[in-house]
C-alpha cells in the first residue's frame, strides 16, 4: 500500500512539473530565450529543489514524488502572480532605455516644411456683359469636340440641336433623318456639294433651311448640307462658317462661353452661292466697253441686295443687281470704265442677302 502510495504522488509530481516546464518553457522563449536554454532552466528550476529535497530524506522517491507536487503547484500558483509584474517591469525598463533616444531624434533631426494645403476650387466671377455686337453661347466639352446648343425651324416645326463648332467646315450640316422631320428631303433639282469629312470625300445635297438661331440672333435662309456621317448620337451636325463666319470666335474657358463678335462686313454668299447662277455680257463698241451681268435665282426665297464683281486683270469693278424673285433673273446694264479690255472677264457674287 505505501508503495503504491509512492507511485501516485511520484506521477502526479511528474505531471504537475510537466505542466509547469511547458508553460515556463513557453513563457522564457516568448521572451527571447532560445529553446534549450528555456528547457533546461525550467528542469533546473523545476526539478533542482524537490531532487535536493529527496537526496536528504529517508525515502528519496516519496520524498521526490511529494516535493515535486508541492513545488510544481506553488510554481503553478506563482506563474500568473509573476507575469504581469514581469511584463510592468519589461515596459518600464523598455521606457527608461528607449525614451532619451525618442526624446532626441527630434532635436537632432531638422523639422520637416509643413505640407501645402490644397487650394480650395477657384469660383468663376460672373460672366462679363457681352457687348451689342456680341454674342456668348455656353459649350460642352473642349479642344476639337466643342458643342453648342442652337435652335432650327422650318415650315413651322421647331427643333432645339446640339451642334459640334467646327471652324472647318464650310457649310452647316444635318442628318438625313434630323431634316426630314424638318419637312425637308434632299432631290435632283437641290444643289450638289464635295464634303471633306473625317472618313473622306462625300456627295452632299444642300437644303434651304427658314431660319436657325444663335441665342437669340435669328439667321434666315440657312444652307445645310446633308451629311450622316458628321452626325451622331450627341450630336446632330456640324456648325459650319456659313452661320459662323460672320464672326470673330473666342474662348472663355473660365465660364465655358463661346463668344460671337459680329464682323465689320458679313455677308451671305456661302449660303446664297450654290443657288444662283450668273454670268455677264460683254460688248465692245468704239473703244468703249460695257458689261450686262445676269443672275438667275434658283431658290424659293427672294433675292435681295445683290451685288456682282466684274474683273478684268489687275482691275475690278461692282454692279448691283439689287432683288431678284425666286425662279427670276436679275440683271443690269453698265458702262465700264476706260481700261485696257480682256479675253475673258471674270464673275462672281460679291454679296447679297435673303
Amino acid at each position: 500500500m505505501k508503495g503504491l502510495v509512492t507511485g501516485i504522488s511520484v506521477v502526479i509530481g511528474v505531471l504537475v512539473a510537466g505542466l509547469v516546464v511547458g508553460a515556463v518553457v513557453f513563457f522564457a522563449i516568448d521572451r527571447g530565450a532560445t529553446l534549450w536554454i528555456a528547457i533546461s532552466a525550467a528542469i533546473v528550476l523545476l526539478f533542482g529543489p524537490p531532487v535536493a529535497i529527496a537526496l536528504r530524506g529517508p525515502e528519496p522517491l516519496a520524498t521526490f514524488g511529494a516535493a515535486s507536487t508541492l513545488w510544481g503547484g506553488l510554481v503553478a500558483l506563482l506563474i500568473p502572480l509573476l507575469l504581469p509584474a514581469l511584463s510592468i517591469r519589461e515596459e518600464i525598463a523598455g521606457l527608461l532605455v528607449n525614451a532619451p533616444r525618442e526624446l532626441a531624434e527630434p532635436l537632432a533631426r531638422p523639422e520637416p516644411p509643413p505640407a501645402r494645403p490644397l487650394p480650395a476650387p477657384t469660383t468663376a466671377t460672373d460672366a462679363p456683359a457681352v457687348e451689342p455686337n456680341q454674342i456668348a453661347l455656353h459649350y460642352e466639352g473642349e479642344g476639337r469636340r466643342m458643342t453648342v446648343d442652337i435652335t432650327v425651324e422650318h415650315d413651322g416645326v421647331v427643333e432645339e440641336l446640339q451642334m459640334l463648332l467646327d471652324t472647318g467646315a464650310t457649310f452647316t450640316t444635318l442628318s438625313t433623318e434630323q431634316l426630314a422631320r424638318l419637312g425637308l428631303r434632299a432631290g435632283p433639282e437641290h444643289p450638289r456639294i464635295t464634303l471633306q469629312t473625317a472618313n473622306g470625300e462625300r456627295q452632299a445635297s444642300l437644303l434651304l433651311l427658314d431660319r436657325l438661331w444663335l441665342g437669340d440672333l435669328v439667321m434666315e435662309g440657312i444652307a445645310i448640307a446633308t451629311c450622316d456621317a458628321c452626325a451622331s448620337s450627341e450630336i446632330a451636325g456640324l456648325l459650319g462658317l456659313n452661320v459662323t463666319g460672320g464672326y470673330n470666335l473666342s474662348i472663355d474657358a473660365d465660364h465655358q462661353e463661346v463668344i460671337f463678335t459680329r464682323r465689320a462686313d458679313y455677308s451671305r454668299h456661302l449660303d446664297i452661292k450654290p443657288f444662283v447662277e450668273i454670268g455677264a455680257n460683254i460688248r465692245t463698241m468704239g473703244g468703249r466697253v460695257s458689261a450686262e451681268p445676269w443672275l438667275d435665282n434658283l431658290s424659293p426665297r427672294t433675292l435681295r441686295d445683290a451685288e456682282i464683281a466684274l474683273r478684268c486683270e489687275d482691275e475690278a469693278w461692282v454692279i448691283e443687281i439689287g432683288s431678284i424673285p425666286p425662279g427670276e433673273r436679275g440683271t443690269a446694264d453698265r458702262r465700264l470704265p476706260s481700261h485696257e479690255p480682256c479675253d475673258r472677264y471674270q464673275v462672281t457674287l460679291r454679296s447679297a442677302s435673303w
